[in-house]
């Protein structure tokens, strides 16, 4: 009898410990985004100029920042962006791109049908680093209030484990100014197969 109790409570334990790793690979993650100094890659933060309003006063200018909250599940990639700062009427792309070199970047370089044509490149290769500009659009498409907006996206992707993807906010028109960078990177697997 105590070695049946042993061996149930063992396979109690298995289950338990199965189903919390379980969770925790597919729990939601968060990484912070901000406006990036291009000589030092640190975070602005404060203010960087004044405008002028409509009344003839000014007011000030805060550097872009946000978060991204990803997810796995299955053949995508679930995110939720929030952003502060940027222009409600500017058309962005919002991309993965990875570090050059490595598996990762070829799968996000092979993430769309026909990777660098057309114009704006959808995903392929800048150089030994692969992208995937998965949106480009106006954002806030959930909520755009004063200088926030909010958006979701559900992007499918193919199958792989992607480790050190930096996920970026830019400009869609010359000079293709990149506005939010995110301050660690991303790492997340994929299971299955998109079609």
């Amino acid at each position: 009898m105590k070695k049946a109790i042993a061996i149930v409570l063992g396979l109690l334990l298995i289950l338990s410990l199965t189903t919390v790793m379980a969770y925790s690979a597919n729990k939601k993650k968060i990484v912070r985004l901000c406006e990036k100094d291009t000589t030092t890659w640190q975070c602005q933060k404060g203010i960087k100029g004044w405008e002028l309003t409509d009344q003839g006063g000014r007011r000030p200018v805060k550097y872009y920042n946000g978060y991204v909250r990803y997810q796995e599940q299955g053949e995508m990639l679930n995110l939720f962006l929030s952003t502060n700062g940027l222009d409600q009427e500017r058309e962005y792309q919002v991309a993965l791109v990875g570090q050059g070199g490595t598996p990762t970047d070829n799968l996000l370089a092979n993430a769309c049908p026909n990777p660098n044509q057309g114009f704006p490149w959808v995903c392929g290769y800048w150089g030994n680093q692969g992208f995937y500009n998965f949106y480009i659009g106006t954002l806030g498409d959930i909520r755009k209030t004063r200088n926030l907006m909010y958006d979701a996206f559900n992007v499918a992707l193919p199958a792989g484990e992607y480790t050190g993807v930096k996920f970026l906010v830019k400009q869609n028109e010359a000079p293709w100014a990149t506005y939010l960078f995110e301050t660690e990177a991303l790492n997340f697997e994929i299971k299955g197969t998109y079609t």
